[in-house]
């Protein structure tokens, strides 16, 4: 998974933002995570809790990684999109989106 919209670190204190590191096993593992009232640190955003969105995240990925993220999720072998809320939400609401190539699809 690459992050084009955020630049490739995370904030020390919160997490938030995108990093890239080895699992416990040694296989590559990517993290995007955008948390309450972190949302200005991807793109402009509105903090007022009235003011609804509603979200969709395009991934980009090598067809050897899983991309796994809450909501609703449609793949493809090299691109996943996500609906991390069903329905509106506030602008600086959370949101995770994570991919390794060692998982593998289990009912």
């Amino acid at each position: 998974m690459v992050a084009t919209a955020a630049s490739e670190r995370a904030f020390p204190a919160t997490g938030v933002g995108y990093s890239r590191k080895l699992d416990a096993y040694g296989n590559p593992f990517s993290y995007l995570l955008g948390w309450v009232e972190a949302c200005d640190r991807f793109v402009p955003c509105d903090p007022a809790p009235g003011r609804w969105s509603h979200f969709v995240f395009d991934v980009s990925h090598s067809s050897a990684e899983t991309v796994l993220c809450p909501g609703t999720r449609r793949a493809t072998s090299v691109r996943t999109t996500c609906e991390p809320l069903e329905a509106r939400a506030p602008t600086y609401s959370s949101f995770a989106i994570a991919a390794n190539p060692a998982w593998m699809s289990a009912p």
